[in-house]
């Protein structure tokens, strides 16, 4: 039986307003600053070979524009399952304001050994995201279920897929820094992370690579 396989570069968008002011995203909109339009445009340089087969992004903005300039000659296929982790009452609040007013939920979204019913109704559990990964992954192997293919997505709903396709839920979050290249592969049967938080196009020959 020939072995169907899907290589799938997943990529956290580039840096937004939000990411350089500090402030809590979670799925709120936020524009790409002239940093994350730079970092996007390095990611797409070193990708100017490769061929995909399909393009996924997250619906939010920040992401859409990522994948529009990385991969500027295929169709974007939007999946909302591909957006950030519902922040409820933290999104568009300062780490500061957060600290202050909601200690105990910024502690739960920080520390993934925190205790989940910590998390009110509007913002979304840790184990429930890292299942919603797994439905983004399924939805994606399903419209393009062998080939090349990329999605962009957040730093939230990416180290869920990382916890999605390693089987268990580390004490830490696992780190995503912007325009990442992280590389999982079905074999037809599974998920196998190969590459994770590849920053090498951010860096000029000769400066030191930016730490994992």
């Amino acid at each position: 039986m020939k072995q169907t396989l899907l290589r799938l570069w997943i990529v956290r968008h580039g840096e937004t307003e939000a990411n350089q002011k500090q402030y809590i995203q979670g799925q709120s909109e936020s524009p790409l600053t002239a940093m994350g339009i730079s970092q996007a445009n390095r990611l797409a340089k070193r990708l100017r070979g490769f061929r995909f087969d399909a393009v996924f992004s997250s619906d939010l903005s920040r992401a859409v524009d990522t994948a529009t300039i990385i991969a500027p000659k295929n169709e974007i296929i939007t999946l909302r399952h591909l957006r950030e982790r519902a922040l409820g009452p933290l999104e568009g609040k300062s780490f500061e304001e957060a600290e202050a007013e909601y200690p105990v939920l910024l502690a739960a979204v920080r520390s993934y050994a925190a205790a989940e019913d910590a998390v009110p109704e509007s913002m979304e559990t840790r184990t429930r995201l890292v299942a919603r990964a797994g439905e983004a992954l399924e939805d994606i192997r399903a419209r393009c279920p062998e080939g090349a293919a990329v999605a962009v997505s957040h730093g939230g709903l990416l180290s869920a897929i990382f916890c999605h396709v390693i089987g268990t839920i580390p004490p830490y979050r696992p780190r995503v820094t912007n325009t990442s290249l992280s590389l999982i592969v079905h074999d037809g049967r599974r998920w196998q992370l190969s590459t994770w938080n590849d920053t090498l196009h951010l860096h000029e020959p000769g400066e030191p690579a930016i730490p994992w």
